[in-house]
């Protein structure tokens, strides 16, 4: 679908002011893909958790056949039983259905469609059920293919497109991913038990192995494991659980901290808490806009095939430190527990308030920091994680997946950039589109043309 901002793009390249509405696709994992109809994404302006972006190496037009099987028809209400992904205004091409209903075979304008029926601009004279009349829409598109490169691993629920691979003129510095939380980088682990720190191991045998009763094994607070780890099976896969964010990630127990309070308002951790470290890191946010992005994509996974407590709340805290840990800034991410959808994104503007900001009721500042605190001067980063239940107790038997932390400049003052079209992933299975290591693939986004609700 085309967004707000990408019809303002779009309107100055046909008025000739820019050269492009779109140069590179955009590939995320922070939605939940669908089968059902798509939704109105016009107001998007970035993506839910955007993994990269690839330029257009290619442009094409299309017509897409869209076909569906008409099985009942009610001439009260002009309604037509099918499954399909039409939208109004489209024409739908029907066949096989006059003897029985009275609509000769040809061309009509849709006037309403969701996705089990649609009704038209002409009318029947006989209801009619059992039939296996055929409804065709045709769809022209642009296609624009990008190249995904061959080295990383990606599962993909959103894309989107993009008229340049980075905002020219951003305040600050412009977005990127912080860490990919895997084991190219060099995170530690403290243990408050013998106050060390120690390399987070790396285990890339089945996290079961010992006795395959999809369990994990090892009794680690912290450890970098692969997305394709066969514990990650089938039920798992469809809950959702499995990471998205390159080929490895990293795993935190669900008690791997103490937060002090239950987290219905920021909170500081324990003094005896564990925590994961990364030193060494350069992250200069003092030019940027309070109201740009802090973003966690992880899930929730089942330490024990059958864990005992309930989720509530998931904590994790991400605490910035000046070299000498003298000043620091505490973004404490709180999310609601879904068994439906364990992979989720959790977002916070610099300023310490949720995104997307609600200016009527802006909830809860979740950012403590010192006074002389200054972005300029981060060193490290600890971060701590927890499962809860609504009593504010940790679950152990459940673990989190840390897949990646990013940042996102959305105070954009750029009028020819911005986020032009975005999509979820739509397919029968609602599942992700996956890329696999060391494999090339294309990939394209299709815009329709001449219809509105795309």
């Amino acid at each position: 679908m085309i967004t707000n901002t990408g019809k303002d793009i779009i309107g100055k390249f046909m008025a000739g002011v820019t050269d492009t509405y779109a140069s590179h696709i955009a590939i995320g994992c922070g939605s939940k893909p669908i089968s059902s109809a798509l939704s109105d994404y016009s107001s998007k302006t970035e993506l839910d958790f955007e993994m990269a972006r690839f330029p257009i190496i290619s442009r094409g037009y299309v017509a897409d056949k869209s076909t569906a099987i008409i099985t009942a028809y009610n001439q009260s209400t002009n309604v037509f039983t099918a499954n399909n992904s039409f939208v109004a205004n489209q024409t739908v091409y029907i066949s096989g259905i006059s003897s029985s209903t009275g609509i000769p075979d040809g061309g009509y304008s849709i006037v309403t469609a969701t996705a089990t029926n649609f009704t038209i601009s002409g009318s029947g004279t006989t209801t009619a059920s059992g039939l296996s009349g055929i409804a065709t829409v045709y769809v022209s598109k642009i296609v624009l293919t990008a190249e995904i490169p061959t080295e990383e691993r990606y599962e993909i629920t959103e894309l989107g497109l993009y008229p340049n691979n980075i905002n020219n003129y951003p305040s600050g510095i412009d977005s990127r991913v912080l860490f990919a939380c895997s084991s190219a980088e060099s995170w530690n682990l403290f243990k408050y038990s013998s106050s060390t720190y120690s390399s987070l191991s790396i285990i890339y045998s089945a996290l079961d192995a010992a006795n395959s009763s999809n369990n994990i094994d090892t009794s680690e607070k912290a450890f970098v494991t692969n997305a394709d780890n066969s514990f990650f099976n089938s039920t798992r896969i469809a809950r959702f659980e499995r990471p998205r964010f390159y080929s490895d990630t990293i795993v935190l127990a669900g008690d791997l901290s103490t937060f002090t309070t239950p987290s219905t308002t920021p909170n500081t951790v324990s003094a005896s808490s564990n925590f994961i470290l990364l030193s060494g890191i350069n992250i200069p946010l003092s030019k940027n806009s309070t109201n740009d992005v802090i973003k966690v994509a992880y899930s929730i996974i089942n330490k024990n095939a059958t864990p005992s407590g309930t989720v509530d709340n998931i904590n994790i805290m991400l605490k910035f430190k000046t070299k000498g840990e003298a000043d620091y800034a505490s973004y404490h991410f709180i999310d609601n527990f879904s068994s439906s959808n364990r992979y989720d994104v959790m977002s916070l503007r610099l300023d310490g308030y949720k995104h997307p900001y609600n200016f009527v009721t802006p909830g809860t500042n979740r950012l403590t920091k010192t006074s002389a605190f200054s972005w300029d001067k981060v060193y490290s980063v600890e971060i701590y994680a927890s499962v809860q239940n609504s009593a504010g107790t940790t679950l152990p038997d459940y673990s989190i997946i840390l897949d990646a932390v990013r940042f996102d400049n959305v105070s954009n003052n750029n009028p020819l950039y911005g986020l032009t079209a975005y999509t979820v992933v739509k397919n029968s299975t609602a599942t992700p589109l996956i890329k696999n290591l060391n494999s090339s693939n294309l990939v394209e986004f299709r815009i329709p043309l001449g219809i509105q609700g795309y």
